[in-house]
């Protein structure tokens, strides 16, 4: 069970204490939500296709060009 989101801090008060139940424990006149929540574990897994690989190459290069211009202006 989880607090949902947008909730107020004080609206929940669990004092360290829970338990598990079959029933909706949220009071009827409350902003505090008890609503269940289940992470399936599908979560979209953010990866390197080859097309982007280049463009990192790219970007370092720019930037490590950009650092080393800074430094010799530095120095002069």
């Amino acid at each position: 069970m989880s607090e949902t989101m947008d909730q107020h801090k004080d609206s929940c008060n669990f004092n360290g204490l829970s338990v598990i139940t079959n029933i909706d424990p949220s009071p009827s006149q409350s902003f505090c939500q008890f609503k269940i929540m289940i992470d399936l574990g599908k979560h979209e897994k953010k990866s390197t296709t080859p097309s982007d690989a280049p463009k990192i190459k790219l970007n370092s290069m720019v930037m490590l060009l950009f650092i080393f211009t800074m430094f010799l202006l530095l120095c002069v």
